[in-house]
């Protein structure tokens, strides 16, 4: 990612530029990479569950929603120990 800004002198004549180039690569790998689960989590044909550490439910895949019968807002924040 580059970033290019001329600097100017009192009279506003451009006189040079400021370039500031980031290399944005990590960045980019990771985002792909969250598309390519977000992908797979969204396509699967097994039932996936997501719970945070304390236990409550934060995202569930079609899959799991129709193997319990119970949609994805029934669900969210609640335990799996519900069932």
């Amino acid at each position: 990612m580059a970033q290019i800004s001329p600097v100017r002198d009192p009279e506003q004549d451009s006189i040079s530029y400021l370039v500031v180039v980031r290399d944005i690569t990590d960045r980019k790998q990771v985002e792909e990479r969250l598309r390519l689960e977000a992908s797979v989590f969204h396509h699967a044909h097994e039932g996936i569950l997501i719970t945070d550490a304390d236990g409550s439910i934060i995202e569930v895949n079609e899959a799991f929603a129709c193997m319990t019968g119970y949609n994805r807002s029934e669900m969210i924040g609640r335990n799996p120990r519900f069932w």
